[in-house]
Protein backbone atom coordinates (compact mmCIF):
# COMPACT_ATOMS: atom_id res chain seq x y z
CA UNK A 1 0.00 0.00 0.00
CA UNK A 2 1.53 3.40 -0.96
CA UNK A 3 2.23 5.93 1.78
CA UNK A 4 1.64 9.53 0.72
CA UNK A 5 3.46 12.53 2.16
CA UNK A 6 1.00 15.22 1.11
CA UNK A 7 3.15 18.10 2.36
CA UNK A 8 6.17 17.15 0.22
CA UNK A 9 4.09 15.48 -2.54
CA UNK A 10 6.03 12.19 -2.25
CA UNK A 11 4.55 8.73 -2.76
CA UNK A 12 6.44 5.87 -1.06
CA UNK A 13 5.79 2.65 -2.93
CA UNK A 14 7.26 -0.83 -2.62
CA UNK A 15 9.04 -1.97 -5.80
CA UNK A 16 7.66 -5.49 -5.36
CA UNK A 17 4.25 -4.33 -6.60
CA UNK A 18 5.55 -2.70 -9.80
CA UNK A 19 4.13 -2.43 -12.35
CA UNK A 20 0.88 -1.75 -10.53
CA UNK A 21 -2.28 -3.58 -11.55
CA UNK A 22 -5.58 -1.67 -12.05
CA UNK A 23 -6.79 -2.31 -8.47
CA UNK A 24 -3.58 -0.85 -7.02
CA UNK A 25 -3.65 2.12 -9.42
CA UNK A 26 -7.14 3.04 -8.18
CA UNK A 27 -5.71 3.43 -4.63
CA UNK A 28 -3.09 6.04 -5.58
CA UNK A 29 -3.46 9.78 -4.82
CA UNK A 30 -5.46 11.97 -7.23
CA UNK A 31 -6.70 8.90 -9.12
CA UNK A 32 -10.42 8.38 -9.77
CA UNK A 33 -11.98 5.17 -11.00
CA UNK A 34 -15.37 5.99 -12.59
CA UNK A 35 -18.12 3.60 -11.46
CA UNK A 36 -15.57 0.93 -10.59
CA UNK A 37 -14.42 0.73 -14.21
CA UNK A 38 -10.81 -0.51 -14.28
CA UNK A 39 -10.31 -0.03 -18.04
CA UNK A 40 -9.45 3.64 -17.64
CA UNK A 41 -8.88 6.20 -14.87
CA UNK A 42 -8.86 9.93 -14.29
CA UNK A 43 -6.09 11.99 -12.73
CA UNK A 44 -7.87 14.87 -10.96
CA UNK A 45 -6.06 17.76 -9.32
CA UNK A 46 -6.68 21.52 -9.01
CA UNK A 47 -9.74 21.43 -11.23
CA UNK A 48 -8.10 19.62 -14.14
CA UNK A 49 -8.93 16.06 -15.15
CA UNK A 50 -6.74 13.85 -17.37
CA UNK A 51 -7.77 10.42 -18.65
CA UNK A 52 -5.24 7.57 -18.67
CA UNK A 53 -5.15 3.77 -18.83
CA UNK A 54 -1.75 2.39 -17.82
CA UNK A 55 0.76 2.75 -15.00
CA UNK A 56 3.34 4.24 -17.37
CA UNK A 57 0.92 7.00 -18.38
CA UNK A 58 0.27 7.79 -14.72
CA UNK A 59 4.01 8.06 -14.00
CA UNK A 60 4.35 10.65 -16.76
CA UNK A 61 1.44 12.63 -15.30
CA UNK A 62 3.00 12.51 -11.82
CA UNK A 63 6.28 13.78 -13.28
CA UNK A 64 4.53 16.73 -14.96
CA UNK A 65 2.72 17.62 -11.75
CA UNK A 66 5.90 17.44 -9.61
CA UNK A 67 4.70 14.43 -7.64
CA UNK A 68 7.68 12.22 -6.75
CA UNK A 69 7.77 8.42 -6.58
CA UNK A 70 10.19 6.84 -4.11
CA UNK A 71 10.90 3.36 -2.83
CA UNK A 72 9.18 2.44 0.42
CA UNK A 73 12.56 1.70 2.03
CA UNK A 74 13.47 5.40 1.71
CA UNK A 75 10.70 6.32 4.15
CA UNK A 76 12.38 7.86 7.19
CA UNK A 77 10.68 7.56 10.58
CA UNK A 78 11.60 7.28 14.23
CA UNK A 79 10.96 3.54 14.06
CA UNK A 80 11.70 1.17 11.20
CA UNK A 81 8.57 0.22 9.26
CA UNK A 82 8.05 -2.95 7.28
CA UNK A 83 5.24 -3.62 4.79
CA UNK A 84 3.93 -7.15 5.34
CA UNK A 85 1.22 -7.07 2.66
CA UNK A 86 -0.53 -4.49 0.52
CA UNK A 87 -2.44 -2.92 3.38
CA UNK A 88 -0.67 -4.22 6.54
CA UNK A 89 2.38 -2.51 8.11
CA UNK A 90 4.58 -3.64 11.01
CA UNK A 91 6.96 -1.65 13.18
CA UNK A 92 10.18 -2.89 14.72
CA UNK A 93 8.38 -3.21 18.07
CA UNK A 94 5.82 -5.63 16.58
CA UNK A 95 2.91 -3.23 16.27
CA UNK A 96 0.67 -3.73 13.25
CA UNK A 97 -1.37 -1.20 11.34
CA UNK A 98 -4.20 -2.22 9.02
CA UNK A 99 -4.92 0.33 6.29
CA UNK A 100 -8.09 0.37 4.16
CA UNK A 101 -7.40 -1.66 1.04
CA UNK A 102 -8.97 0.81 -1.36
CA UNK A 103 -7.14 4.07 -0.69
CA UNK A 104 -3.64 5.44 -0.10
CA UNK A 105 -2.26 5.81 3.45
CA UNK A 106 -1.43 9.30 4.65
CA UNK A 107 1.95 9.59 6.32
CA UNK A 108 0.49 11.54 9.26
CA UNK A 109 -2.15 8.87 9.88
CA UNK A 110 0.08 5.84 9.45
CA UNK A 111 -0.12 4.80 13.12
CA UNK A 112 -3.40 6.42 14.09
CA UNK A 113 -5.43 3.29 13.32
CA UNK A 114 -6.14 0.18 15.34
CA UNK A 115 -3.01 -1.62 16.55
CA UNK A 116 -2.86 -5.38 17.03
CA UNK A 117 -0.12 -7.83 17.84
CA UNK A 118 1.36 -10.23 15.33
CA UNK A 119 -0.14 -13.21 17.16
CA UNK A 120 -3.60 -11.65 16.96
CA UNK A 121 -3.16 -11.12 13.22
CA UNK A 122 -2.42 -14.83 12.65
CA UNK A 123 -5.44 -15.96 14.69
CA UNK A 124 -7.96 -13.94 12.73
CA UNK A 125 -9.31 -15.17 9.42
CA UNK A 126 -8.53 -12.79 6.55
CA UNK A 127 -12.15 -11.68 5.92
CA UNK A 128 -13.65 -8.25 5.44
CA UNK A 129 -15.69 -8.48 8.64
CA UNK A 130 -12.54 -9.23 10.66
CA UNK A 131 -11.04 -5.89 9.65
CA UNK A 132 -14.22 -3.94 10.48
CA UNK A 133 -15.52 -4.32 14.01
CA UNK A 134 -18.78 -2.47 13.28
CA UNK A 135 -21.44 -4.66 11.69
CA UNK A 136 -24.51 -3.08 10.03
CA UNK A 137 -27.89 -4.78 10.04
CA UNK A 138 -30.86 -4.08 7.77
CA UNK A 139 -34.54 -4.19 8.79
CA UNK A 140 -34.62 -7.95 8.17
CA UNK A 141 -31.61 -8.69 10.38
CA UNK A 142 -29.16 -9.33 7.54
CA UNK A 143 -25.61 -8.31 8.48
CA UNK A 144 -23.25 -6.31 6.28
CA UNK A 145 -19.61 -5.34 6.91
CA UNK A 146 -20.18 -1.74 5.82
CA UNK A 147 -23.07 0.61 5.27
CA UNK A 148 -21.99 0.95 1.63
CA UNK A 149 -22.33 -2.82 1.12
CA UNK A 150 -25.81 -2.72 2.61
CA UNK A 151 -26.86 0.19 0.37
CA UNK A 152 -25.51 -1.43 -2.79
CA UNK A 153 -27.23 -4.70 -1.89
CA UNK A 154 -30.59 -2.88 -2.09
CA UNK A 155 -29.70 -1.08 -5.32
CA UNK A 156 -29.13 2.42 -3.91
CA UNK A 157 -26.01 4.48 -3.29
CA UNK A 158 -24.57 5.21 0.16
CA UNK A 159 -25.18 8.94 -0.36
CA UNK A 160 -28.89 8.34 -1.01
CA UNK A 161 -29.12 6.14 2.08
CA UNK A 162 -27.47 8.80 4.26
CA UNK A 163 -29.73 11.58 2.93
CA UNK A 164 -32.87 9.52 3.48
CA UNK A 165 -31.93 8.69 7.04
CA UNK A 166 -31.12 12.37 7.73
CA UNK A 167 -34.69 13.21 6.64
CA UNK A 168 -36.08 10.85 9.25
CA UNK A 169 -36.89 7.90 7.00
CA UNK A 170 -37.08 4.49 8.61
CA UNK A 171 -34.34 2.04 7.68
CA UNK A 172 -36.78 -0.16 5.78
CA UNK A 173 -38.16 2.76 3.74
CA UNK A 174 -34.67 4.13 3.07
CA UNK A 175 -33.42 0.79 1.76
CA UNK A 176 -36.45 -0.48 -0.17
CA UNK A 177 -37.57 2.74 -1.92
CA UNK A 178 -36.06 2.74 -5.44
CA UNK A 179 -34.07 5.78 -6.52
CA UNK A 180 -36.25 6.14 -9.59
CA UNK A 181 -39.83 5.14 -8.68
CA UNK A 182 -41.59 2.78 -11.06
CA UNK A 183 -43.19 4.63 -13.96
CA UNK A 184 -46.96 4.18 -14.38
CA UNK A 185 -47.96 1.46 -16.79
CA UNK A 186 -49.75 2.43 -19.99
CA UNK A 187 -51.61 0.36 -22.55
CA UNK A 188 -51.79 0.60 -26.32
CA UNK A 189 -54.94 0.19 -28.44
CA UNK A 190 -54.48 -3.60 -28.38
CA UNK A 191 -54.27 -3.83 -24.59
CA UNK A 192 -50.53 -4.47 -24.41
CA UNK A 193 -48.93 -3.03 -21.27
CA UNK A 194 -45.80 -0.84 -21.30
CA UNK A 195 -43.81 0.78 -18.49
CA UNK A 196 -44.17 4.48 -19.24
CA UNK A 197 -45.10 6.31 -22.43
CA UNK A 198 -41.49 6.42 -23.57
CA UNK A 199 -41.37 2.63 -23.90
CA UNK A 200 -44.75 2.65 -25.66
CA UNK A 201 -43.66 5.20 -28.29
CA UNK A 202 -40.31 3.44 -28.74
CA UNK A 203 -42.09 0.14 -29.44
CA UNK A 204 -44.17 1.71 -32.22
CA UNK A 205 -41.27 3.85 -33.48
CA UNK A 206 -43.07 7.19 -33.13
CA UNK A 207 -41.66 10.48 -31.91
CA UNK A 208 -43.03 11.19 -28.40
CA UNK A 209 -43.33 14.96 -28.93
CA UNK A 210 -45.30 14.59 -32.17
CA UNK A 211 -47.43 11.79 -30.73
CA UNK A 212 -48.42 13.92 -27.72
CA UNK A 213 -49.39 16.83 -29.99
CA UNK A 214 -51.55 14.59 -32.18
CA UNK A 215 -53.28 13.07 -29.15
CA UNK A 216 -53.93 16.55 -27.75
CA UNK A 217 -55.38 17.55 -31.14
CA UNK A 218 -57.99 14.80 -30.83
CA UNK A 219 -56.55 11.89 -32.82
CA UNK A 220 -57.11 8.41 -31.39
CA UNK A 221 -54.27 6.43 -29.85
CA UNK A 222 -54.62 3.76 -32.53
CA UNK A 223 -54.26 6.27 -35.37
CA UNK A 224 -51.19 7.80 -33.75
CA UNK A 225 -49.43 4.52 -32.97
CA UNK A 226 -50.24 2.79 -36.27
CA UNK A 227 -49.39 5.95 -38.26
CA UNK A 228 -52.72 6.11 -40.05
CA UNK A 229 -52.53 7.52 -43.56
CA UNK A 230 -52.77 11.29 -43.44
CA UNK A 231 -52.34 11.69 -39.67
CA UNK A 232 -48.61 12.32 -39.90
CA UNK A 233 -48.90 14.46 -43.04
CA UNK A 234 -47.43 17.48 -41.27
CA UNK A 235 -44.00 17.55 -42.90
CA UNK A 236 -42.91 19.45 -45.99
CA UNK A 237 -43.44 16.65 -48.55
CA UNK A 238 -47.07 15.42 -48.63
CA UNK A 239 -48.79 12.64 -50.55
CA UNK A 240 -52.50 12.35 -51.36
CA UNK A 241 -54.53 9.13 -51.71
CA UNK A 242 -53.41 8.82 -55.35
CA UNK A 243 -49.72 9.09 -54.51
CA UNK A 244 -49.31 12.60 -55.89
CA UNK A 245 -46.55 14.56 -54.17
CA UNK A 246 -47.08 18.11 -52.89
CA UNK A 247 -44.65 20.52 -51.27
CA UNK A 248 -46.39 21.35 -48.01
CA UNK A 249 -49.78 20.40 -46.55
CA UNK A 250 -51.27 23.78 -47.45
CA UNK A 251 -50.41 23.24 -51.13
CA UNK A 252 -52.17 19.87 -51.16
CA UNK A 253 -55.27 21.26 -49.44
CA UNK A 254 -55.45 24.20 -51.86
CA UNK A 255 -55.22 21.76 -54.76
CA UNK A 256 -58.35 19.98 -53.51
CA UNK A 257 -60.12 23.21 -52.50
CA UNK A 258 -60.20 22.63 -48.73
CA UNK A 259 -58.54 24.30 -45.75
CA UNK A 260 -55.95 22.77 -43.46
CA UNK A 261 -58.34 23.12 -40.49
CA UNK A 262 -61.01 21.15 -42.39
CA UNK A 263 -58.33 18.57 -43.27
CA UNK A 264 -57.54 17.90 -39.61
CA UNK A 265 -61.17 18.08 -38.45
CA UNK A 266 -62.21 15.47 -40.97
CA UNK A 267 -59.36 13.12 -40.07
CA UNK A 268 -60.26 13.42 -36.37
CA UNK A 269 -63.87 12.59 -37.27
CA UNK A 270 -62.71 9.30 -38.81
CA UNK A 271 -62.74 10.23 -42.50
CA UNK A 272 -60.36 8.47 -44.88
CA UNK A 273 -57.72 10.52 -46.66
CA UNK A 274 -59.64 10.29 -49.95
CA UNK A 275 -62.91 11.47 -48.39
CA UNK A 276 -61.05 14.23 -46.55
CA UNK A 277 -59.50 15.64 -49.71
CA UNK A 278 -62.29 15.09 -52.26
CA UNK A 279 -65.35 16.20 -50.25
CA UNK A 280 -66.01 19.91 -50.96
CA UNK A 281 -66.27 22.38 -48.10
CA UNK A 282 -69.88 22.72 -46.96
CA UNK A 283 -70.98 19.33 -48.31
CA UNK A 284 -72.18 17.54 -45.20
CA UNK A 285 -74.19 14.87 -46.99
CA UNK A 286 -71.37 12.55 -47.99
CA UNK A 287 -69.82 12.08 -44.61
CA UNK A 288 -70.51 13.21 -41.07
CA UNK A 289 -71.03 12.21 -37.49
CA UNK A 290 -74.42 10.63 -36.82
CA UNK A 291 -76.66 12.62 -34.46
CA UNK A 292 -80.20 12.78 -33.06
CA UNK A 293 -82.67 15.62 -32.66
CA UNK A 294 -84.76 16.33 -29.54
CA UNK A 295 -87.39 13.81 -30.69
CA UNK A 296 -84.88 10.98 -31.11
CA UNK A 297 -84.86 11.04 -34.92
CA UNK A 298 -81.50 9.95 -36.31
CA UNK A 299 -79.58 11.87 -38.96
CA UNK A 300 -76.36 10.98 -40.74
CA UNK A 301 -74.87 14.38 -39.92
CA UNK A 302 -75.66 17.70 -38.25
CA UNK A 303 -76.01 19.24 -41.72
CA UNK A 304 -78.81 16.82 -42.61
CA UNK A 305 -80.60 17.61 -39.33
CA UNK A 306 -80.35 21.36 -39.91
CA UNK A 307 -81.61 20.99 -43.49
CA UNK A 308 -84.56 19.01 -42.17
CA UNK A 309 -85.55 21.84 -39.80
CA UNK A 310 -84.72 24.59 -42.28
CA UNK A 311 -82.07 26.49 -40.35
CA UNK A 312 -78.51 27.36 -41.26
CA UNK A 313 -75.28 26.39 -39.54
CA UNK A 314 -74.66 30.03 -38.64
CA UNK A 315 -77.96 30.27 -36.80
CA UNK A 316 -77.36 26.88 -35.17
CA UNK A 317 -73.92 27.92 -33.88
CA UNK A 318 -75.17 31.32 -32.67
CA UNK A 319 -78.10 29.82 -30.77
CA UNK A 320 -75.87 27.13 -29.28
CA UNK A 321 -73.52 29.82 -27.92
CA UNK A 322 -76.52 31.49 -26.29
CA UNK A 323 -77.14 28.27 -24.33
CA UNK A 324 -80.39 27.31 -26.02
CA UNK A 325 -81.66 23.76 -25.76
CA UNK A 326 -81.54 21.58 -28.87
CA UNK A 327 -85.35 21.71 -29.18
CA UNK A 328 -85.40 25.51 -29.03
CA UNK A 329 -82.53 25.75 -31.51
CA UNK A 330 -84.27 23.56 -34.07
CA UNK A 331 -87.90 24.65 -33.69
CA UNK A 332 -87.58 28.42 -33.26
CA UNK A 333 -88.13 30.01 -36.69
CA UNK A 334 -85.80 32.82 -37.66
CA UNK A 335 -86.90 36.00 -39.31
CA UNK A 336 -86.49 36.24 -43.06
CA UNK A 337 -84.81 39.47 -44.05
CA UNK A 338 -87.32 42.09 -45.20
CA UNK A 339 -87.11 43.58 -48.63
CA UNK A 340 -84.58 46.40 -48.74
CA UNK A 341 -86.18 49.51 -50.23
CA UNK A 342 -85.28 53.17 -50.16
CA UNK A 343 -87.74 56.07 -49.65
CA UNK A 344 -88.48 56.07 -53.39
CA UNK A 345 -89.45 52.38 -53.48
CA UNK A 346 -86.33 51.13 -55.25
CA UNK A 347 -85.29 47.62 -54.18
CA UNK A 348 -81.73 46.51 -53.42
CA UNK A 349 -80.13 43.19 -52.60
CA UNK A 350 -78.21 44.50 -49.59
CA UNK A 351 -78.17 47.58 -47.36
CA UNK A 352 -74.64 48.26 -48.51
CA UNK A 353 -75.75 48.52 -52.15
CA UNK A 354 -78.51 50.94 -51.18
CA UNK A 355 -76.35 53.11 -48.91
CA UNK A 356 -73.59 53.40 -51.49
CA UNK A 357 -76.03 55.10 -53.88
CA UNK A 358 -76.82 57.89 -51.43
CA UNK A 359 -74.84 60.55 -49.48
CA UNK A 360 -74.71 58.40 -46.31
CA UNK A 361 -72.22 56.19 -48.22
CA UNK A 362 -71.97 53.20 -45.83
CA UNK A 363 -74.36 50.68 -44.35
CA UNK A 364 -72.93 51.31 -40.86
CA UNK A 365 -73.88 54.98 -41.06
CA UNK A 366 -77.35 54.12 -42.35
CA UNK A 367 -78.05 51.57 -39.60
CA UNK A 368 -76.79 53.86 -36.82
CA UNK A 369 -79.05 56.67 -38.07
CA UNK A 370 -82.07 54.37 -38.26
CA UNK A 371 -81.43 53.28 -34.66
CA UNK A 372 -81.55 56.93 -33.50
CA UNK A 373 -85.03 57.30 -35.03
CA UNK A 374 -84.23 59.01 -38.32
CA UNK A 375 -86.46 58.29 -41.30
CA UNK A 376 -85.18 56.24 -44.22
CA UNK A 377 -85.06 59.33 -46.44
CA UNK A 378 -83.17 61.46 -43.92
CA UNK A 379 -80.80 58.59 -43.06
CA UNK A 380 -79.94 58.14 -46.73
CA UNK A 381 -79.90 61.79 -47.89
CA UNK A 382 -78.01 63.40 -45.00
CA UNK A 383 -74.39 63.65 -46.10
CA UNK A 384 -71.58 62.49 -43.88
CA UNK A 385 -69.93 65.58 -42.42
CA UNK A 386 -66.19 65.38 -42.19
CA UNK A 387 -65.12 66.01 -38.64
CA UNK A 388 -63.01 69.10 -38.12
CA UNK A 389 -60.57 67.90 -35.50
CA UNK A 390 -59.36 71.44 -34.88
CA UNK A 391 -62.88 72.63 -34.07
CA UNK A 392 -63.52 69.54 -31.99
CA UNK A 393 -60.76 70.65 -29.66
CA UNK A 394 -62.41 74.02 -29.10
CA UNK A 395 -64.12 74.63 -25.77
CA UNK A 396 -66.11 77.40 -24.11
CA UNK A 397 -66.15 78.58 -20.52
CA UNK A 398 -69.23 79.52 -18.50
CA UNK A 399 -69.12 83.09 -19.94
CA UNK A 400 -69.21 81.85 -23.51
CA UNK A 401 -65.62 82.75 -24.30
CA UNK A 402 -64.00 80.43 -26.85
CA UNK A 403 -60.62 78.76 -26.42
CA UNK A 404 -58.69 76.74 -28.96
CA UNK A 405 -57.97 73.94 -26.52
CA UNK A 406 -58.92 72.80 -23.06
CA UNK A 407 -55.40 73.48 -21.87
CA UNK A 408 -55.63 77.09 -23.06
CA UNK A 409 -58.84 77.59 -21.07
CA UNK A 410 -57.39 75.96 -17.94
CA UNK A 411 -54.23 78.09 -18.22
CA UNK A 412 -56.43 81.20 -18.33
CA UNK A 413 -58.12 80.17 -15.07
CA UNK A 414 -54.82 78.95 -13.59
CA UNK A 415 -55.83 75.33 -12.96
CA UNK A 416 -54.58 72.04 -14.33
CA UNK A 417 -56.58 70.27 -17.09
CA UNK A 418 -56.66 67.09 -14.98
CA UNK A 419 -58.12 69.06 -12.07
CA UNK A 420 -60.83 70.46 -14.34
CA UNK A 421 -61.68 67.01 -15.69
CA UNK A 422 -61.79 65.48 -12.21
CA UNK A 423 -64.14 68.22 -10.98
CA UNK A 424 -66.46 67.73 -13.94
CA UNK A 425 -66.57 63.99 -13.27
CA UNK A 426 -67.58 64.71 -9.69
CA UNK A 427 -70.59 66.72 -10.99
CA UNK A 428 -69.35 70.27 -10.64
CA UNK A 429 -70.57 72.86 -13.17
CA UNK A 430 -68.20 74.49 -15.65
CA UNK A 431 -68.15 77.67 -13.57
CA UNK A 432 -67.40 75.83 -10.32
CA UNK A 433 -64.75 73.69 -11.98
CA UNK A 434 -62.95 76.75 -13.36
CA UNK A 435 -63.32 79.23 -10.52
CA UNK A 436 -62.94 77.09 -7.38
CA UNK A 437 -59.45 77.75 -5.99
CA UNK A 438 -57.07 74.84 -5.74
CA UNK A 439 -56.21 74.03 -2.15
CA UNK A 440 -52.53 73.58 -1.65
CA UNK A 441 -51.71 70.60 0.54
CA UNK A 442 -49.24 71.19 3.32
CA UNK A 443 -46.46 68.64 3.44
CA UNK A 444 -45.88 67.07 6.83
CA UNK A 445 -42.30 67.36 8.00
CA UNK A 446 -41.21 64.61 10.35
CA UNK A 447 -39.32 65.43 13.52
CA UNK A 448 -35.66 64.68 13.38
Amino acid sequence: MPVFDQKKQIIYLSSSYLPLNPEHIAALPYVLSPSGNKNFFYFSKNGQRVKFQTWDELKEIYQREDIFLKNFQELKSSEKIKEISWNVFETASGKLFHAPAGRVVSLTNLFSGTETSESQLKSVKPSVSSLNKTVFEDHLGNKFPTKKAMALYYGITPVVLAKRQSRGWSLEKALTTPINPQLPTVKDHLGNTFVGKKELYKHYDVVPRIAEKLLAAGFSLEDVLTKKEGVYNTGRVQKDHLGNVFIGLKTMCEHYGITTSAYYQRLRAGWSLEETLTTPIGDHTKKGVACKDHLGNEFSSIGDMLDHYGITRTVYGYRKKLGWTLEKILTTPFKVQDEIKDHLGNEYETVHDMASKYPCKTSETYRSRIKTGMSVEKALMTPVVKRDYQKSRECFDYLGDRYETLKAMCDHYEIEPNTYKARRRRGMSVEEALTTPVEKRKRKVGKK
